[in-house]
């Protein structure tokens, strides 16, 4: 398997773990609503839950977002540019993006390394523990960099002319 394929799969693997959190997410927020219309009894756990699973949904689906080309782009510019150029720009949009997703992986894995550490947990009625939901910030955010390494390759090859 070439890197790029493990890129993707990964990337994958990724949006479907973002799918199931935003399901779970969906499902409480209609119980919460049902359970708050009909029995005039609130889930206390819903809102604060459904907060965890947006950060679970968000970033775990940052790199199948990449592979499919769906972050926000204007390419008024780049559209009018020829597919060399354009793969030039990809290049130097990767080789800035690389090292940056580098430093956040590293800056949110130690926070989530000190959740765990220090056995943080929330200040609410609920007290979850953090760690769990704060490790799928450099999780997703580690695939995110894959991808990416994976779409450098990718513009690389476009621009030597051997992309299969």
């Amino acid at each position: 398997m070439s890197f790029r394929a493990a890129a993707t799969a990964l990337s994958r693997c990724g949006a479907v773990v973002g799918a199931a959190a935003l399901t779970v997410m969906i499902v409480l927020i209609t119980v919460q609503v049902a359970s708050r219309q009909i029995l005039a009894a609130p889930m206390v756990i819903a809102d604060e839950v459904s907060g965890y699973l947006l950060v679970v949904t968000t970033f775990s689906a940052l790199g199948y977002a990449l592979h499919r080309g769906d972050h926000i782009q204007v390419t008024l510019v780049t559209d009018r540019l020829s597919p060399r150029a354009r793969a030039w720009l990809r290049i130097l949009w990767c080789l800035v993006g690389v090292p940056f997703l580098a430093l956040l992986v590293r800056r949110t894995a130690d926070m989530a390394w000190d959740s765990y550490v220090t056995g943080s947990f929330s200040v609410s009625a609920t007290n979850v523990i953090l760690w769990p939901i704060q490790a799928f910030v450099p999780l997703g955010l580690a695939v995110f960099l894959i991808q990416m390494l994976a779409e450098l390759a990718a513009a690389v090859d476009d621009v030597r002319g051997k992309r299969p």
